[in-house]
Formats: C-alpha cells, sequence, structure tokens
C-alpha cells in the first residue's frame, strides 16, 4: 500500500510539474509575441512575414505557431519555424533559444550579429552572453531580463513600456 501512495504522490507531482511548464511555454510565447508590439524593426524588416525560429526542441514552438493562426505584427504575418541547428537559420526578426538548446548561442549571436534579429534566451546569465532579453524563473515567478545595449547594437527600437511590467528587469 505505502508502494502505491509513493508511486501516487511521484505522478501527482510530474503531472504538476508538467502543468507549469506548460502554463511557463504560453506565458513565454505570449510575452515574446507582446514584445513585437513594443520593439521596433529598422524598415527593410517590415515588408513580407514577421519570421520567428525557434532552435531545438520547445513547446514555445507549438504555442508560438498557434498565435501566428490568429494574430499579425502590424500588417505583416507571422511565420513560425522550427530549426534544429543554426546552419538553419534565415533572415528572422526573432530567434528563441530554449535552455536545451543553450550550446547554439555563440553560433547563432556570431549569425545575428549584424542582422536585426531579436535573440530571446532561456537561462539566467545569458543576458551576459549577448542575449537581448533572457527568460529566468525567481522566487516561483517567471521575469525576463531586457538588455537594452543589445538590443540597440541591432538596430532595434525598445520602447520604454518593455521594461515596465513587474516581472520586467531592465539591463543598460
Amino acid at each position: 500500500m505505502k508502494k502505491y501512495i509513493g508511486i501516487l504522490a511521484l505522478l501527482t507531482l510530474l503531472f504538476h510539474f508538467e502543468q507549469t511548464n506548460a502554463q511557463d511555454d504560453k506565458f513565454k510565447a505570449l510575452m515574446i509575441y507582446n514584445f513585437t508590439r513594443v520593439i521596433g524593426w529598422p524598415t527593410d524588416y517590415t515588408q513580407g512575414n514577421f519570421v520567428m525560429q525557434v532552435i531545438g526542441e520547445s513547446q514555445v514552438l507549438k504555442e508560438l505557431t498557434s498565435i501566428a493562426q490568429t494574430k499579425k505584427v502590424g500588417a505583416q504575418n507571422i511565420e513560425v519555424k522550427g530549426i534544429s541547428s543554426p546552419s538553419e537559420m534565415g533572415k528572422c526578426h526573432i530567434i528563441y533559444v530554449p535552455s536545451s538548446s543553450n550550446k547554439f548561442l555563440p553560433e547563432i549571436l556570431a549569425q545575428t550579429s549584424s542582422n536585426a534579429t531579436l535573440v530571446i534566451t532561456d537561462k539566467k546569465g545569458l543576458n551576459e552572453k549577448g542575449s537581448c532579453i533572457n527568460f529566468f524563473a525567481e522566487d516561483g515567478q517567471l521575469k525576463y531580463e531586457v538588455i537594452i545595449p543589445h538590443m540597440k547594437s541591432k538596430g532595434l527600437i525598445p520602447s520604454t513600456s518593455l521594461t515596465e511590467p513587474e516581472n520586467a528587469v531592465k539591463i543598460e
């Protein structure tokens, strides 16, 4: 009987963990979409589709794809692509690098150094490596860091409202 109670407790914890991760992924995807409304891209990025890429395995890809079915960025349709390596990257507005793909960050940053590509990462401390926005968990809350110099160096124009929410940390 104790064995069954232990298994039930473990399954309950795993289910709760999965639900929390799913909620975090939905939140991240929604925030990524909302970032598009408070960041300006150069004129040559306002033509054609608004392209978002996700490298590696992440539920955020599924959530962004769902958002893209009903939303636009200004007049641009949203195109979401999943890629498995930096060599598959094309010109994009946003690249999301989940923590499982952090090993690709140096190559992604090299490939996007002269592009107006918003690089979004998912692990505390990656703001120091070159990302523009970085999600992290603190005290059980999902937060994000906005690294203004990295954004400006890419020709992106961040609105002051980007850092107004209480879960935002502005780094200048």
